[in-house]
């Protein structure tokens, strides 16, 4: 097994455990995509030869970042270097694929951002005051398996 494919067994053994746990856990089944996200940013990161961006060491103002920090940042890179990419090569805002294109970057950032939130929300109960489950419970979650399904069609391959 390679150094990467551990990467992508764990996003999809991750990505499985949501599936089982969307209905009688939904606070665990967005947990869980969160984490598959993580591990498919983890193997993007891998394959690039980049892994060493996600790693902590780098210190800023005095504070050293964190590893969620670092892999919030890589995909800001990646889906700013795609829209640049997409403006490159279409040049015009009236074109349909620069259009959408520039949207895909836009939504796989937020994407990242949208599933760490719920994962820290769920975990930490952060602005919440019932449980994760019953905040959960309420809501369609498929959104989040949304996030995760962008999230993975950018970064489980180069």
């Amino acid at each position: 097994m390679s150094e990467c494919s551990i990467y992508q067994q764990q996003a999809e053994w991750n990505e499985a455990t949501a599936q089982a746990a969307k209905k009688g856990f939904p606070d665990w089944a967005v947990i869980m995509c969160f984490y598959a996200a993580l591990h498919w940013v983890n193997y993007h990161a891998c394959l690039s030869g980049k892994i060493e961006e996600l790693k902590v060491n780098e210190s800023v103002s005095g504070r050293t970042l964190t590893q969620h920090d670092l892999k919030k940042r890589y995909v800001q890179k990646i889906a700013r270097e795609d829209k640049q990419a997409v403006e490159a090569k279409y040049k015009s805002p009236k074109n349909n694929q620069f259009k959408e294109g520039r949207q895909r970057a836009k939504e796989l950032e937020d994407a990242y951002k949208l599933l760490y939130s719920a994962s820290m929300r769920a975990r930490y109960l952060d602005g919440l005051s019932i449980t994760a489950k019953e905040h959960y419970s309420g809501k369609d979650i498929d959104e989040y398996f949304h996030y995760l399904i962008v999230i993975k069609e950018r970064f489980s391959h180069l």
